[in-house]
């Protein structure tokens, strides 16, 4: 019988929002970069981060080195909408961030394990500052957004005196 593991494909998936620069010429000077998503990607990149809509994604970023780091400093704005964790109403939300992150390339004896105060290791020639942008607007987005109006949990007893079905009709009757 074969091994399952025999069969695996890693598939590389491009991201919505790619921007790469060679690192090579970031060695050389120091670069500046301004981004922008347009409407399809702003969709593509909603769809893989879960919200509701995304309006607008700007970037300004700045790459530099030190030694061997690849420094790449930056602010993020974007206008979104995510669903209320309560209500599951739009809620519109506003980013406006800045952001900064070490790299430096993986070495060939990279043993595997993590320092996390170390840089972040990179592979390859290029680094994506597009990719780098949506990740750190999935790091900013909040985790908990909450319509104006919603009000706080109620706690459920399942089997006391108020069941789910009970909570929900009468969440029903307030809208």
């Amino acid at each position: 019988m074969a091994n399952q593991e025999d069969h695996v494909e890693e598939v590389q998936i491009e991201p919505e929002f790619s921007h790469k620069i060679a690192i090579d010429k970031i060695f050389k000077a120091p670069r500046k970069f301004s981004l922008s998503a347009d409407r399809g990607q702003c969709e593509k990149i909603a769809k893989r981060l879960k919200i509701l809509s995304l309006e607008a994604l700007k970037g300004e970023i700045s790459c530099t080195t030190k030694g061997p780091i690849i420094i790449v400093t930056g602010q993020i704005k974007a206008e979104l909408q995510q669903a209320c964790v309560i209500s599951l109403a739009p809620v519109a939300e506003m980013v406006d961030e800045a952001f900064a992150l070490e790299f430096t390339r993986r070495p060939e004896d990279d043993n595997g394990l993590l320092d996390l105060d170390a840089p972040e290791s990179i592979s390859g020639d290029d680094l994506d500052i597009g990719e780098i942008l949506v990740q750190q607007l999935a790091l900013a987005l909040n985790p908990y957004p909450r319509a104006e109006g919603a009000g706080p949990f109620k706690s459920v007893s399942i089997g006391g005196t108020i069941s789910a079905f009970d909570a929900l009709k009468e969440l029903a009757e307030k809208k």
